[in-house]
């Protein structure tokens, strides 16, 4: 069995308490994101579509992405597959309502009178994430590709139009981010671990892999590329969106490494 998956799941712990350690309790990080959110549009076309879309990001949207998981585990044949596929969106949900509300807290280093709680990490975030990582586990391998890139237009939008609402600054989004993505990595260590199955060339290990990985790295490129130059709001939530999409493009690099 590959290790990646479970290092990667290692590093994500770290990653997440760095974020919010490093944003949440130092004052230089409230400062920094209390800035970003000031900056927000108000009344907008941008607001009024972040809105109407994250209005459909709900329990809902959730339980429809969580049934489609199982049903296409089961059309496999791997019902340990449906179950895990599963277990990563509903243990995501569990951490991210344990941890945002009775766990972690935040410090009042800065005042902050529109947005005072803690808010991370993103729930809006952590769940479309979760709910896309699912399905590309229980894909197979050669749709892995194309179901990241459809995915990808509901979800990798989701981080910055949480801030355009000024529901969750940066360190939120990518916390969110970084727990599905280590819950995923756990799903993925937990099968590569059950697998009786050959273990396929690497050729095909990949192929299904990069036609996700290629564009989307380019879409990252090109959004880190728009980033600069750019106003302080526009520019920080430009990089939420980057976050989202390299979470996508890391979870396919495990999965192909792990011969998932």
């Amino acid at each position: 069995m590959s290790r990646l998956p479970v290092l990667a799941a290692i590093g994500c712990v770290l990653g997440f308490a760095a974020v919010y350690f490093g944003f949440v309790w130092t004052r230089r990080g409230q400062a920094f994101e209390f800035a970003v959110l000031q900056r927000a549009p108000v009344a907008t076309p941008s607001v009024a579509r972040a809105t109407f879309w994250l209005d459909h990001v709900d329990e809902y949207s959730v339980g429809a992405v969580l049934l489609l998981v199982v049903l296409a585990g089961l059309l496999r044949r791997r019902p340990a597959l449906a179950a895990t596929g599963a277990a990563v969106i509903l243990v995501t949900a569990a951490l991210d309502r344990v941890l945002a509300r009775w766990v972690l807290v935040r410090p009042t280093l800065v005042d902050d009178p529109a947005n005072p709680d803690n808010s991370f990490p993103s729930g809006h975030v952590a769940m479309a994430t979760a709910a896309l990582l699912a399905l590309l586990l229980v894909v197979p391998r050669a749709w892995r590709g194309v179901t990241a890139l459809l995915g990808a237009v509901p979800v990798l939008g989701v981080a910055e139009m949480t801030m355009t609402l000024s529901w969750h600054r940066l360190s939120d989004t990518v916390g969110g981010n970084l727990l599905a993505l280590g819950v995923a990595c756990l799903g993925a260590a937990v099968l590569a671990r059950r697998s009786e199955d050959p273990a396929p060339a690497s050729r095909e290990r990949w192929l299904g892999g990069l036609l996700g990985i290629v564009p989307l790295l380019g879409y990252a490129v090109w959004t880190g590329v728009r980033a600069a130059g750019q106003p302080l709001f526009p520019a920080v939530s430009a990089l939420a969106t980057m976050g989202s999409t390299l979470t996508v493009v890391a979870y396919l690099v495990v999965l192909s490494v792990a011969r998932r």
